[in-house]
């Protein structure tokens, strides 16, 4: 039988995926606008990501 990970392990890894791309996204937007903006900006980018696209920044983040 294969290792599977906890719930708690997977749940940490999520949070930790979710925070490392809107950071990503983040940092694009502040060099143009305020911090606040800019956090809007990088959650509707987050939000509005066709699923495809997701996947693939899924993907990048495991092979890290």
């Amino acid at each position: 039988m294969n290792k599977l990970d906890s719930c708690d392990e997977v749940e940490f890894q999520y949070s930790r995926f979710s925070t490392e791309l809107t950071l990503k996204f983040l940092q694009t937007y502040r060099e143009k606008y305020d911090d606040l903006t800019a956090q809007k900006f990088a959650k509707r980018q987050t939000d509005a990501m066709p699923i495809p696209e997701y996947i693939s920044y899924i993907k990048e983040f495991l092979n890290e």
